[in-house]
């Protein structure tokens, strides 16, 4: 099962930047390997949570649309 979406910390040198990722199964450990990851780079870790607010939101409903409810 995947997890929800989260933001990474990237440094090189002065530079910051974030990207958002999510696990492939969080059974596993969190290692590069089990990490699926949105393809923007970020340098402002408030639009990088933002995006991942957005997708865990998105996720959500369309988790919701599909569910049977009895």
């Amino acid at each position: 099962m995947k997890s929800g979406w989260k933001v990474s910390t990237n440094y090189c040198g002065d530079i910051t930047s974030y990207k958002v990722y999510r696990l492939y199964d969080v059974q596993k450990v969190d290692e590069d390997f089990n990490r699926e990851y949105k393809d923007k780079v970020y340098y402002s870790k408030d639009k990088a949570q933002r995006d991942a607010d957005e997708a865990n939101k998105k996720d959500s409903e369309r988790f919701w649309k599909h569910k049977d409810c009895y």
